[in-house]
């Protein structure tokens, strides 16, 4: 009844329009190409869950680090979906990881990381999913999909068992950056 309840609050909240969104900073729109484009969406969205979309209401995020899975994941926002890491051609290249962490410097330090398992202790089969270590969350970021204007970014973040959450967001471009303005399909929580 709880996880229903807190559905309907967030989904309510979600559809009525107000996703809490997060003015992003970067360079003009226009001039984006290549990395320089997917960091200002993949970091306009790491900064909407770290920032707004993290279950800590009005109150400053509590994540003391944020990770981030180093590869585009097509199930990110499926919570049955069985995410684990992914092989060196498929890893975001450098200048993409140092472009999204300067684009973030202002939130939690930003580490990528090539493994679920690599951040998360105390998992034990059938009876503990464990916690991301130091205070962490882990972040998994979907492909970027649409055209110049207007994108989506299936994502994922997780906490432990009990914290975590799964949707695709929906991404204008406006004037110099790129804002996250809805969300498209289903949303799941725990």
């Amino acid at each position: 009844m709880r996880v229903a309840a807190v559905l309907f609050v967030v989904l309510t909240t979600l559809g009525c329009g107000s996703t809490g969104a997060v003015e992003t900073t970067s360079t003009p729109a226009e001039t984006l190409s290549g990395d320089d484009r997917e960091a200002a969406i993949y970091g306009a969205v790491i900064r909407q869950l770290v920032m707004k979309n993290n279950t800590f209401g009005s109150a400053p995020t509590s994540f003391k680090v944020v990770y981030v899975l180093d590869r585009p994941i097509e199930s990110a926002a499926d919570p049955e979906a069985q995410v684990s890491g992914g092989s060196s051609q498929e890893a975001f290249s450098e200048s993409l990881k140092a472009a999204v962490r300067t684009r973030l410097t202002d939130l939690p330090p930003v580490k990528f990381v090539r493994t679920r398992s690599s951040v998360v202790v105390g998992e034990k089969a059938h009876s503990s999913p464990g916690h991301v270590r130091a205070g962490g969350v882990l972040i998994t970021l979907g492909p970027i999909r649409g055209d110049e204007g207007k994108v989506r970014v299936a994502n994922s973040w997780w906490m432990n068992g009990l914290a975590a959450q799964w949707l695709t967001y929906v991404l204008d471009r406006q004037g110099a950056g790129w804002k996250v303005t809805g969300i498209s399909g289903p949303i799941a929580i725990s």
